[in-house]
């Protein structure tokens, strides 16, 4: 059981259990970097996970290679009043597991659970699985898998830092939160892409304001409605972000002037008709919103309204 001799006593501390209520997904890394050798043709090792279906992959609790035993996976160092059962000096996370679940989970007993009981190994395949941490099996399972630093990435962010990575662990609630995020940018942009579709003119500057992307010479309000449909689904809060941006009109009016040749733009640079370099586009944004410039930016829209009409 819990070495006592290796526990503190904390005053004061309250908790009223070490389950949580969350859900943890645990995802096989498609792309693990430890498994690509594996593979016949190893141009498709960006498509292939690196489990094969059927195969499994079992995670205990690994080594210690500095302190002997096995890898400390529960606290046994700070004590919590959690309440039920608790004794007067408080449970360590560890001691709280052992009384919940009735086994050992000690790093150096040869009577551990960790080495003689199958319900602390978590058998996985190339599939995703949920762990429900207000369950004590599925929140030690939670913890094992956290043990397993060269094998586990942390979180889905870190999947491939380590290329020993071969599973990722993802917080359900943080997904969920993505995806309502996601639903309601989608949701906002469709609302302003409602107004844009009004006017052919208003597509077209949508398109011109990237600043990255040329109208070709021939195309018709389908076309521009498909290009910018397929940024939307892509990605709406890059469409929100080019919307919303309060440099959209001067970013229409710079490739307009360039367009019509009113100013030249080589590559990514930009300069005037008189051979005056500006920059890339945010340093001629900036130049063309300076009230010292406003005269030669009417001038420039008189050269791209006679280029227009």
């Amino acid at each position: 059981m819990s070495d006592k001799k290796k526990t503190s006593k904390t005053e004061g501390l309250e908790k009223k259990s070490f389950l949580i209520d969350k859900k943890v997904r645990i995802e096989p890394i498609a792309n693990g970097g430890a498994f690509k050798d594996l593979l016949v043709e190893k141009e498709k090792a960006k498509s292939q996970a690196f489990l094969f279906q059927g195969v499994h992959k079992t995670m205990s609790v690994p080594l210690d290679s500095m302190r002997g035993g096995l890898v400390q996976v529960l606290d046994d160092k700070v004590r919590y009043d959690t309440g039920r059962n608790c004794p007067e000096e408080g449970w360590t996370e560890q001691e709280f597991f052992e009384d919940l679940l009735e086994i050992d989970l000690s790093r150096y007993s040869k009577t551990s659970a960790y080495l003689i009981d199958e319900r602390t190994k978590v058998s996985l395949e190339n599939r995703a699985y949920i762990l429900d941490l207000s369950d004590p099996w599925d929140y030690l399972k939670w913890k094992i898998m956290l043990a397993n630093k060269k094998h586990v990435a942390p979180s889905f962010d870190r999947r491939f830092d380590r290329p020993s990575y071969k599973f990722c662990l993802i917080d359900e609630a943080l997904v969920s939160n993505k995806k309502r995020d996601n639903f309601n940018e989608k949701k906002d942009a469709y609302s302003e892409y409602e107004k844009m579709q009004k006017t052919k003119e208003a597509l077209e500057d949508f398109i011109k304001s990237m600043g990255n992307k040329k109208l070709p010479s021939v195309y018709t309000k389908d076309w521009l409605e498909e290009e910018i449909e397929a940024i939307i689904e892509e990605s709406p809060a890059k469409f929100n972000e080019i919307v919303e941006d309060p440099n959209f009109n001067t970013k229409v009016f710079i490739y307009e002037a360039a367009d019509c040749g009113a100013i030249n733009k080589s590559k990514a640079l930009y300069s005037l008709d008189s051979g005056k370099e500006v920059g890339n586009l945010k340093q001629t944004v900036a130049y063309f919103n300076d009230s010292r410039n406003q005269e030669l930016k009417i001038r420039l829209q008189g050269l791209i309204e006679n280029a227009k009409s």
